[in-house]
């Protein structure tokens, strides 16, 4: 990890450091071992992962994946969750960033994701958690009631290698994360997540100078049963707030990269970023009477 560097002020996590560090399988956790950053949660919404830097709030940061702008198009938080696997380095740029970082008052976070090789590696993977492994919650006067139960499981895979050595490289990887949580408040009701992350890259070296990398990398993302936020409580009739929300997209990015005359560099990028925030009831009966047609 280096502290500064070109007069610009940062951090560069490699791969050995994102995977030995006790953080969350998130980029935004790994990243709050940064010098002036730290964690700007918000607390109507425990799973948006934001952070501060230096003072500055959480949606004044700007968020790539390898060049791909993900920064949240909502809010300006996080935009793209990343299989874990996926990640090859993280670069944070805290402070006197180059001219070609802007629109942004916080960090510039920049992923550097995998890529495959002349030779074939990989792992399997595998999480589990629950609340047997913790004291029992005691019951509190909240809106949101008291968390009775949950189950985490969180596994996949990641495989890369080479379809032609020298040549054609490819890497892929696969998360699926599926939570379980129970709330009691009068009654106990149930919360399902399922998040699919998943990722892959083709590198094709065209020669010695030259190379085209393709990316793709999704977080689709569905909630179904109770919905508790700051727009629903577990009051009341099942239909006022069961539901089911979707999050996530899927990014696609395609890269050139070129040497020539052995002075001049040439990189474009095209890419496009998709994102999905969107909640509905769980039935039709549970519809506004506007929306039931």
């Amino acid at each position: 990890m280096t502290a500064r560097e070109r007069g610009s002020l940062g951090t560069n996590l490699d791969s050995r450091a994102i995977e030995t560090l006790p953080t969350g399988r998130n980029y935004s956790s790994v990243i709050q071992i940064t010098p002036g950053v730290s964690s700007d949660a918000n607390p109507e919404n425990t799973d948006q992962s934001t952070i501060t830097v230096y003072g500055s709030s959480g949606n004044e940061n700007v968020f790539y994946i390898d060049g791909v702008n993900t920064t949240g198009a909502e809010f300006g938080f996080q935009g793209k969750e990343l299989n874990f696997e996926f990640i090859q380095a993280i670069d944070v740029k805290s402070g006197g960033y180059e001219a070609e970082f802007g629109r942004a008052t916080g960090a510039i976070i920049n992923v550097i994701t995998k890529s495959g090789g002349n030779e074939y590696h990989g792992d399997a993977f595998g999480y589990y958690d629950n609340n047997s492994l913790q004291t029992t919650a005691q019951q509190v006067a909240s809106s949101t009631g008291t968390v009775a139960g949950f189950t985490e499981k969180d596994y996949g895979l990641d495989f890369g290698g080479y379809l032609l050595k020298d040549r054609i490289w490819f890497f892929g990887a696969y998360d699926r994360v599926d939570n379980v949580q129970s709330t009691q408040l009068g009654q106990i009701v149930k919360s399902n997540s399922t998040r699919d992350l998943g990722a892959g890259k083709l590198t094709f070296h065209l020669n010695q100078n030259q190379t085209a990398i393709a990316t793709l990398f999704q977080d689709p993302r569905d909630d179904t049963g109770a919905i508790i936020d700051a727009n629903h409580t577990i009051f009341g009739d099942p239909l006022t707030f069961e539901g089911k929300r979707v999050f996530g997209g899927k990014d696609y990015a395609l890269r050139y990269e070129g040497l020539f005359g052995g002075s001049w560099v040439l990189n474009r990028q095209v890419a496009r970023h998709n994102e999905a925030n969107s909640v509905d009831p769980a039935t039709a009966a549970g519809k506004r009477a506007d929306l039931a047609a």
